[in-house]
């Protein structure tokens, strides 16, 4: 599989440029999870709810030959709530590694049904 870094999509330049402006959701806290040299971008967001709950979002972005590949993850906590451990997905690049790999294979299925193959 073709490995090059994923085209700019502006993501990391949104997320800088919007660091310090939560106040659309005050409370909220935006986290980009992934290295700056990876094939993808991941980020964590958490907003608070009224009443003490929060909603807890995993994002995921990979464009693997060009084509967006996007995941979003979340969960809710009820009010005064705390996870009795933290969040036990995957690595970051697993999740990147496993999304590009479906990608891949609904694509060329996708191009096999076309050309009648």
């Amino acid at each position: 599989m073709d490995r090059r870094p994923v085209p700019d999509l502006g993501a990391r330049a949104d997320a800088s440029r919007h660091r310090g402006k939560e106040q659309t959701a005050p409370g909220a806290t935006v986290k980009l999870t992934s290295p700056e040299d990876a094939t993808y971008v991941a980020a964590t967001v958490t907003v608070p709810q009224p009443g003490g709950a929060a909603v807890v979002l995993h994002a995921y972005l990979t464009a693997p030959d060009g084509t967006v590949n996007e995941l979003a993850v979340w969960t809710s906590t009820k009010a005064g709530a705390q996870p009795k451990a933290p969040w036990a997905g995957p690595a970051d690049a697993e999740v990147a590694k496993a999304m590009d790999a479906a990608l891949s294979t609904t694509l060329k299925e996708l191009l096999r049904a076309d050309t009648g193959g």
